[in-house]
């Protein structure tokens, strides 16, 4: 069985206006999964932009980073929960493990209950991303794939490749196939944070990007090298 990390942004899976998740996002999310458990185990880390963005914190509310942090850790537990649900409602065992210490939700992360939940098949919802502030939950998808022994970590994200320059704003940017840790690094490239890529660099984790909206997407980095863009 391959072990993959898989990395969603909270922002995927609806806006902050609803604060809850696009069962049109969940739904392909969930019959890709289960096609794939024969040969694949699946760790998950979430983001919270569903229901809060730190930008917020900035801009209107005027929050400190410690106070931000914490509400989009609190945010990612939310999310967990629903997943959880929805995902047992079609019959995807899974397992909440929580940085944050809520008991109702989940139990703490070790290795010891991350090796026991992947020895029982079961999906690993990582919740409440590293538990500290001043960390993204790209570092925390990091953690979790290094403490799961991942083989790599998939970065679901709304575009189709990482690229040279951001190709929201500029029309000719240009895709990249695959590149290393350094490149990214050097180039300063938005694949994920400087923190996050560090590590993986350091740990020699690979990593895939690409556009969680393709169809079968999950199915196709599975099973083809090519897809989207690959960071080793």
């Amino acid at each position: 069985m391959k072990k993959i990390l898989l990395k969603i942004s909270g922002e995927l899976f609806g806006s902050p206006k609803h604060g809850v998740l696009d069962l049109a996002v969940v739904q392909p999310l969930i019959e890709q999964i289960k096609k794939l458990q024969a040969t694949h185990q699946f760790g998950l880390v979430t983001g919270a932009g569903n229901f809060f963005r730190g930008a917020q914190a900035d801009e209107s509310l005027k929050l400190s980073r410690t106070t931000a942090d914490l509400v989009g850790m609190l945010g990612t537990l939310m999310n967990s929960a629903m997943l959880q649900d929805i995902f047992e409602q079609h019959g995807i065992k899974t397992t909440i493990l929580s940085a944050l210490h809520i008991p109702e939700l989940g139990r703490g992360v070790n290795n010891h209950r991350i090796n026991d939940a992947l020895a029982s098949n079961s999906l690993i919802i990582f919740a409440g991303g590293t538990g500290l502030p001043f960390m993204t939950t790209d570092t925390a998808a990091v953690v979790r794939a290094l403490q799961m022994d991942a083989a790599e970590l998939w970065k679901a994200t709304k575009v189709d490749y990482l690229y040279d320059k951001d190709p929201i704003r500029h029309a000719d940017a240009k895709p990249i196939h695959a590149c290393t840790h350094h490149e990214v690094l050097t180039q300063q490239l938005r694949a994920m944070d400087l923190t996050a890529l560090t590590l993986a660099a350091e740990n020699k984790l690979t990593i895939r990007l690409f556009n969680l909206f393709t169809s079968d997407a999950l199915i196709h980095v599975a099973k083809d090298a090519n897809f989207g863009s690959t960071i080793k």
